[in-house]
């Protein structure tokens, strides 16, 4: 319920447990849920973010071991399939579902994105 632009400032700071700029012992062992689509959602787009790192440096490799084996090939097309999935899964599942749900533009209209946040 904190995580949406309506929390009013005086919310987030009743949650505040600093005091002189030090925290207290043992303040810094409670993680605040999660909703369970918001952990999906990350899940499966810190995966694709991870994988589209690796890419610029596997896909030459795999490509060039698909040339040359078998098991390059196999392994190439098993990492387009990783690669698509989790693709298809966050762009026609995760976006749509959190555009609605969080009442955002479908694209973005301008390059300053504070523009394209609706208050």
């Amino acid at each position: 319920e904190l995580y949406n632009k309506t929390t009013d400032v005086k919310e987030w700071l009743s949650l505040a447990t600093t005091s002189n700029g030090k925290f207290p012992p043992r303040s810094l062992n409670k993680v605040s849920p999660l909703d369970r689509d918001v952990e999906m959602e990350r899940i499966f787009g810190l995966s694709l973010y991870m994988i589209g790192n690796l890419l610029p440096f596997a896909l030459p490799l795999l490509s060039a071991a698909a040339l040359f084996s078998d098991i390059g090939m196999i392994l190439l097309k098993l990492l387009f399939i990783y690669v698509g999935s989790l693709f298809v899964v966050s762009r026609y599942y995760f976006f749509p579902k959190f555009i609605k749900k969080y009442d955002r533009p479908t694209v973005l209209s301008d390059s300053d994105i504070g523009n394209n946040c609706r208050v």
